[in-house]
């Protein structure tokens, strides 16, 4: 329970919510654009996405605390 909290947290940063949006709608252009791009390449792009929403979060919380 308190790892989906922390999940939920996690995703609370606008960073790591703008990465996921952005590629969802980049996973869907893609996928309706080219018919090879299939689900797990959505779902990859999507995981890509969110690993970087993390790094670019945690970069700005450590430039943060060093203010």
């Amino acid at each position: 329970m308190d790892g989906l909290l922390e999940l939920l947290a996690l995703l609370a940063a606008w960073r790591v919510a703008a990465c996921f949006a952005g590629s969802i709608t980049l996973a869907i252009l893609l996928s309706n654009s080219f018919e090879n791009f299939t689900a797990g390449y959505c779902i990859i792009l999507v995981f890509i996405g969110i690993g970087f929403g993390i790094f670019w979060q945690d970069r700005a919380d450590v430039e943060r605390s060093k203010k």
